[in-house]
């Protein structure tokens, strides 16, 4: 994948493999991080789903509330 990631190129909802693929780590350790609340993601069937805007929040592109809470 290029490094040179443009936001608005980034989908909305992401899969394990994309998510994994953009934090340059692999789909197991995306999974892990899911599981141990880390970065959010959604159960859809058997696939986790995870929404873009929770992506930015892990990579601390966008504030979260934890952030601004004195």
């Amino acid at each position: 994948m290029d490094m040179n990631i443009i936001l608005d190129d980034i989908p909305d909802v992401l899969t394990v493999s994309e998510a994994s693929e953009i934090l340059g780590v692999c789909s197991k350790t995306c999974c892990k991080l899911i599981k141990e609340n880390q970065l959010y993601g959604v159960k859809v069937g058997r696939s986790c789903r995870i929404a873009k805007i929770e992506l930015l929040k892990f990579l601390k592109i966008i504030p979260t509330d934890d952030d601004q809470s004195g």
